[in-house]
């Protein structure tokens, strides 16, 4: 409880400190400034964004021995999506074990873990190319995209000899060996879905800046990784009030000022919610 009352005091000064640099008129205006095509487009690369992560995870569940169907594998994607965007450290991602059978949440919390460390992967990848990507270093982009891919060839090659030699088995380990003996393509396509959810958030945030801030510049959109990994520190929910200050504090070296920068950030905060949200009313209606 203490805990979460000092979370809230964060977000609460976060916003403070922020609304000092920034002005109510502003940020109207930078809404305002998204015409209803660009809000329609950022619609449709949210529902891409939902189909690519829902399929990550179906691939991830199958591939461990958990047998979800395309609409129970829905559910629970969006269930801890929504949930995992309120709390710190994306503490909610559980909420996705309740669609799965209590025979087999050992199994599911394990394919939880492997499925989270493909999206933090995969957002360090593309963090790490954006910073080459701002200071102007291509050998930094280079070395970084060798690197990513001489580890995941060492595990794919290793991963299946370790796990073919451990003694101890059970449910959950069990899990970790089916992965392990994924074919070479299913691999390599899980990371790739992992990439290409956060180019669809690249995607989203393009257009809202675009529409907001006059003097944006793709600089400002190689910087949002950073506000991305700001959104899973463990002080306030979702990242709320620290990410806001970071984008006020970064995105102006890309040509948008603080007020469209705030407006952009909350603004990303609560588009890839609603899909989810939407889907866990209707299953709440279907009971």
């Amino acid at each position: 409880m203490g805990a979460a009352v000092l979370r809230i005091g964060l977000n609460g000064i976060a916003v403070a400190l922020l609304t000092l640099e920034v002005s109510w008129r502003g940020l109207e205006a930078s809404f305002r400034a998204l015409s209803a095509a660009r809000l329609v487009a950022v619609g449709g690369l949210s529902l891409l964004w939902t189909a690519v992560h829902v399929v990550r995870w179906r691939i991830v569940l199958r591939a461990g021995g958990v047998s979800l169907g395309p609409w129970g594998a829905t559910r629970s994607f969006c269930r801890g999506s929504l949930l995992g965007s309120l709390t710190p450290l994306q503490a909610g991602e559980l909420a996705r074990l309740v669609g799965v059978e209590a025979g087999d949440w050992g199994r599911g919390l394990a394919l939880l873990g492997v499925d989270k460390a493909l999206d933090l992967a995969s957002l360090a990848l593309v963090a790490s190319v954006s910073w080459g990507f701002v200071a102007g270093d291509v050998r930094w982009c280079l070395g970084t995209v060798a690197l990513v891919v001489l580890v995941a060839s060492a595990m794919e090659y290793w991963g299946p000899r370790a796990a073919s030699r451990m003694r101890l088995r059970s449910r959950v380990l069990d899990s970790f060996v089916r992965l392990s003996e994924l074919p070479p393509r299913k691999v390599w396509l899980l990371f790739a879905l992992a990439i290409a959810g956060y180019a669809l958030v690249l995607a989203q945030y393009h257009v809202v800046l675009d529409g907001m801030a006059e003097g944006y510049r793709l600089v400002a959109l190689a910087l949002t990784p950073l506000l991305m990994l700001s959104r899973v520190a463990p002080f306030t929910f979702g990242g709320l009030g620290l990410t806001e200050h970071l984008a006020a504090l970064l995105l102006p070296r890309g040509g948008v000022c603080p007020d469209a920068a705030f407006a952009a950030s909350l603004f990303m905060f609560t588009t890839n919610m609603w899909i989810p949200l939407l889907v866990v009313a209707a299953s709440v209606r279907r009971r």
